[in-house]
């Protein structure tokens, strides 16, 4: 339907209805006079203003209201009767505001303006959506009460939520490459408690989506899945641990994957000149730095790929049986750097189990270096010595080499010519005995 410009005082007796199933775009403001207009389905006003002397207007449950004017709600239904706003109804603002109209709690909400903030208003600090919080293009931005977003999720394209607003997640994070460029995110954001997903896909940016505010929650975590590249560069305090497992994850902040472990399965954890203090297991994927390196003050275990320069306090790794173990890879020029290296033993099998692999010298590549690359170790951990053996490190090549040494067991042969000697000796001190006591 298309409104000319509409002003009639006699619909009194007219209700106008937008069905569930139904859209209606307007062209034009329209004056209802005291007319009722109902929408079920999608009512798309542009910047155009629905006014009426003592009209009425309601938006049911399921529906959705989409305007651009720049005072939001407030300028764009201005029937001076009654105005209702379903709770479950779902809003998109293209305008500069979302208008003190706006219920504190909707179903989706979304933010749409080509460019410019869209001030989050209403009364009250804290805006509920129980699904989706989309931001697609122009800037979320706090309105002057009106601060906090309560998310059941989160998609984002092209667009930015500002530093003033906190956004707390009841669900997972998506970045849509449909609008390709970076998704902005300079507020705050709560995890929950919970596990969310970062689940970003590769647009045409380099990086797609960018957050510089402080992400937290305790006990939450962050599981990076998708093609696409997610920049962390806040001082981050969730605790729950941080995943990779496709694409790329940036940190640019000692803190930048919180206080938990780190656990690599794929993709890339790249660090932008920074150490951290997290344990990082790489069970596969790379890890890599801008230049001058990076490092961790916690422990590294599992294997995958150096992609640079990296320091370590502590590297843990698995022999899992008699014929494979884990090992890193150094990409070429990389370097790594390790205060100590910690043996562990899968299955119950080590130098203790009696198993007969352990009577002879065995070795183990534990890192594999690429052309020009170099490694460092300050030591071995406890437990290299054992009742059979010991184990010991050693540099070949580009490579750094686990060395088992068993200690040597005399043939059957050698204990029969050991017992032998001992019985000779045992005689000639017998005789010897003998000779003294006669004399």
């Amino acid at each position: 339907m298309t409104w000319g410009t509409v002003t009639n005082t006699n619909f009194a007796n007219v209700t106008f209805t937008v069905g569930s199933s139904k859209t209606i775009n307007f062209q034009d403001s329209a004056n209802l006079g005291a007319a009722a207009f109902n929408v079920g389905g999608i009512l798309n006003l542009g910047a155009q203003v629905l006014s009426g002397t003592s009209g009425t207007f309601t938006l049911d449950s399921g529906a959705t209201l989409i305007t651009s004017n720049t005072t939001g709600l407030d300028g764009a239904i201005a029937v001076t009767g009654a105005k209702s706003f379903s709770t479950s109804a779902n809003y998109e603002f293209q305008g500069a505001g979302t208008g003190s109209l706006l219920p504190s709690t909707v179903n989706n909400l979304t933010i749409n303006r080509s460019s410019g903030d869209v001030s989050l208003d209403g009364s009250g600090s804290t805006q509920t959506v129980s699904g989706a919080l989309n931001v697609y293009s122009g800037n979320l931005a706090a309105g002057a009460s009106r601060n906090t977003v309560n998310a059941g999720s989160l998609n984002m394209r092209n667009a930015q939520i500002n530093s003033g607003v906190t956004v707390n997640l009841n669900g997972d994070v998506a970045f849509d490459s449909a609008n390709n460029g970076t998704a902005i995110i300079a507020g705050n954001m709560g995890l929950g408690g919970s596990a969310r997903t970062f689940a970003i896909a590769d647009g045409s940016a380099s990086t797609d989506m960018s957050i510089s505010g402080q992400i937290g929650g305790s006990g939450g975590s962050l599981a990076k899945t998708g093609s696409g590249t997610l920049s962390l560069s806040g001082n981050n305090t969730y605790s729950g641990g941080t995943t990779v497992s496709n694409g790329t994850l940036i940190a640019s902040h000692a803190n930048a994957l919180g206080s938990g472990n780190v656990s690599i399965s794929g993709g890339t954890l790249h660090f932008n000149s920074v150490s951290v203090a997290n344990d990082i297991a790489l069970n596969s994927g790379t890890l890599t730095a801008s230049a001058g390196g990076f490092g961790t003050s916690g422990a590294l275990s599992g294997s995958g790929t150096i992609g640079s320069s990296l320091t370590v306090s502590t590297y843990n790794w698995l022999l899992t049986d008699n014929s494979t173990a884990s090992q890193l890879t150094l990409a070429a020029s990389s370097t790594l750097t390790l205060s100590t290296l910690n043996l562990s033993f899968a299955n119950n099998w080590n130098p203790s189990q009696g198993q007969s692999f352990w009577n002879s010298n065995q070795s183990w590549t534990v890192v594999a270096g690429g052309t020009g690359s170099s490694i460092t170790l300050a030591s071995l951990g406890s437990g290299s010595t054992w009742g059979t053996g010991s184990f010991a490190l050693s540099n070949s090549g580009t490579n750094l080499t686990l060395n088992w040494t068993a200690t040597a067991v005399p043939e059957p042969s050698t204990y029969a010519a050991i017992l032998g000697a001992v019985a000779l000796v045992g005689v000639a001190a017998v005789r010897r005995r003998k000779r003294v006591a006669a004399a």
